[in-house]
This record gives C-alpha cells, structure tokens and sequence, in this order.
C-alpha cells in the first residue's frame, strides 16, 4: 500500500529507524515539549525552537523532513517561518499549527505554503497521522 511506503525501515537488529526529523516551532514551550515527547516516542527525531529566527537556524543543520510551525511567533511570523522552510526545503511537509481559523487564516497558510493548518489547543494523535502521509 501506499502508506506502507511511508512507515520506517526495520533494520537488522529489528529496531525501526527514525521516520522523520521534525522541526517544532513553538512558543509556548509547554506546547512544544508535548508535541516534542509524543512524536519522539512515536519514533522521530524532534528539536524544538521557541522562535522563528531560531527554528530557520536550527533547520539549516537539522535538515527537517517535516515541520510544525505555530503561526503567532514572538519574532518573526510563522508565515513568514513557513515561506523560508518551503524555500530551502522544498519536500519539506508544513503544518501551520495555529489559534487563528478564519479562513482568511487557512488562506494565508497555504499561500506560504503549508500543506496543513491545524487550530490549536494540540491534537497529538491528528499530527501524529499526518506524519505519516507525507505528500509526494
């Protein structure tokens, strides 16, 4: 199946490698850490960063296969945090994780080009099953 495509890799000694590296941008650093726990658990490499500038930064080595970007950032906007990572990484998957869902809002993700828009308060089992349907 096409899922099957997406889940990780046995290796020999049966443990499963890392299915992504995720990136979380977030400001609340109680959000951040929750989303950091269950996705690690759930198998992948996370780092957080509680600013945009710090989270472009943080991208550049870490190399994120997939990112959660909170769009109401301290610093820069997650719009903005969003268009620099689809730029630099263009298979990148990006999910506007966010307050705001206005549908001039979910306008102004996909725009920025993020391929999901989540409203907040944090549903760990909704973000968990979009990392594992990673656009082609």
């Amino acid at each position: 199946s096409e899922a099957a495509d997406h889940l990780p890799k046995e290796r020999p000694s049966g443990k499963s490698t890392p299915s992504f590296r995720i990136l979380v941008v977030e400001d609340n650093e109680d959000a951040a850490e929750t989303l950091a726990l269950a996705l690690g658990m759930g198998g992948h490499e996370v780092k957080t960063a509680l600013r945009g500038r710090e989270g472009l930064k943080l991208a550049a080595g870490f190399r994120p296969e997939a990112a959660i970007v909170d769009i109401g950032l301290p610093d820069i906007s997650g719009y903005e945090v969003g268009r620099q990572l689809r730029a630099q990484f263009p298979d990148i998957l990006l999910i506007a994780h966010t307050g705001w869902d206005q549908p001039e809002d979910r306008k102004r993700s996909e725009e920025a080009g993020f391929d999901h828009h989540i409203v907040k308060p944090v549903n760990i089992q909704k973000m968990i099953g979009l990392m594992k349907r990673r656009p082609a």
